[in-house]
């Protein structure tokens, strides 16, 4: 009967031995944001130091209790909507309750989701700052990119800014002086010098002067992927900026940012001309030698006008603050 009672204790003693070994650790904890208000429906996450895991939600108090199943170290992690997670730690003794050192979150720092915009709608951003360019607030300035790291234009850009130019006001008043002009010296006389002869000047000079720009601005830069912009370069001595602007006269950028001859410049003048000319009574006007003098105009025309957009129309041109930026 004794050797009953002793094997008896025995297996009640091995059999309670799992139990203690496998008796858990309670883990509680707050979680409040930086205010010390309570933060609800956070995620926690413990991990005992068996590699055991558990999840749970912190309630509307901001608290939050676990059972894990090993002692010794347990780290806790805390997650948020619009927090930065935040990680704790502590010591787990079996059989005793483990109390997490309130847990602050941190409001995220704002991190800026930049959509990266296409070279598309950069260009259409510079363009639109280019069109309010004037100078003196008046004449239009268009073809002038203040912007040293400006995108290059797409085919439909560059039509949509020639159509721009085209129709600005300033060019049917500029039509309307040389129409004048012309009736002045009745040029041609077969116009003769009435109020018809005038409206035949008048739309003689608009349309030539639609045709140049979709011509040399639209149509030849698309054709030879070229910029038909001046590029302004604002820095350097007078003497590398005055070589500058009158190498602009016979080179161009292309849209890949090369410079090549400025095949878009001198042919778009030039068939810009002829197709002006088109717009009068036919002549007998040698084709030929009035291509070739055309051409030397345009360098020649370009070159000033370059010349006075790096030093002086630059001063005097309104445009878009980012744009003038530094200069």
């Amino acid at each position: 009967m004794r050797d009953f009672c002793l094997w008896l204790m025995a297996l009640l003693l091995l059999a309670a031995m799992p139990v203690c070994a496998q008796q858990g650790v309670a883990v509680r904890g707050t979680v409040h944001d930086a205010t010390g208000a309570a933060v609800a429906g956070a995620t926690v996450v413990l991990k005992d130091a068996a590699g055991g895991v558990r999840q749970t939600t912190t309630g509307v108090d901001g608290s939050f209790a676990a059972e894990m199943k090993a002692a010794g170290r347990v780290t806790v992690t805390v997650e948020a909507a619009g927090f930065e997670p935040a990680t704790e730690s502590a010591e787990a003794v079996a059989g005793r309750a483990v109390e997490i050192p309130a847990m602050t979150l941190r409001v995220a720092t704002a991190r800026e989701q930049v959509n990266a915009a296409t070279e598309e709608q950069l260009a259409g951003q510079q363009v639109k700052a280019e069109e309010k360019q004037r100078v003196l607030g008046v004449l239009p300035n268009f073809y002038v990119a203040y912007d040293p790291h400006a995108v290059a234009l797409s085919p439909r850009l560059k039509y949509k800014m020639a159509v721009r130019s085209a129709v600005d006001p300033m060019r049917f008043v500029m039509a309307g002086v040389r129409a004048g002009i012309d009736q002045t010296h009745d040029t041609p006389s077969e116009w003769g010098q009435d109020a018809a002869g005038y409206g035949q000047r008048y739309g003689a000079a608009m349309g030539g002067t639609v045709a140049e720009v979709l011509l040399e601005r639209a149509v030849l830069p698309s054709i030879f992927h070229q910029d038909p912009r001046f590029f302004y370069k604002a820095t350097g001595t007078k003497m590398e900026r005055l070589g500058y602007a009158l190498r602009c006269s016979v080179t161009q950028k292309s849209d890949k940012g090369q410079w090549q001859p400025a095949y878009s410049n001198l042919i778009g003048g030039v068939s810009g001309g002829l197709a002006t000319a088109a717009f009068y009574p036919a002549g007998d006007t040698d084709w030929g030698p009035y291509a070739a003098e055309s051409a030397g105009i345009i360098v020649g025309a370009l070159a000033v006008r370059n010349v006075l957009q790096e030093f002086v129309f630059s001063h005097v041109t309104t445009r878009h603050r980012r744009n003038a930026a530094g200069n």
